[in-house]
């Protein structure tokens, strides 16, 4: 299998049509996914809905890791967040 470098990667997908660039991207972003323990951790943990203070307290983890792994799964599309328009204590939910 080629491998390519990050910018070398860039470029050529630059060269593909945008359909396809965003297939690859969300492909890349699930196999991201599912090799972070942290982010399987977090999850489970979404059985109900729960704020990134929730979580961080049952893993024992930082809030701020929380959170970031819930806004890069907001984006790719696993979970939602129920209350968008609040600034704090936003409550997310498997999508």
């Amino acid at each position: 299998m080629l491998r390519l470098c990050n910018p070398c990667f860039l470029i050529v997908t630059l060269l593909l049509p945008y359909e396809r660039r965003v297939k690859i991207r969300n492909i890349l972003e699930k196999i991201r996914f599912k090799k972070s323990e942290l982010r399987k951790e977090v999850w489970r943990q979404l059985d109900k809905p729960k704020t990134a203070s929730e979580i961080a307290k049952d893993l024992k983890k930082h809030r701020s890791a929380i959170s970031r792994v819930l806004l890069d799964m907001e984006k790719v599309g696993f979970v939602k967040c129920l209350n968008e328009e609040d600034k704090s204590f936003r409550c997310y939910v498997k999508k």
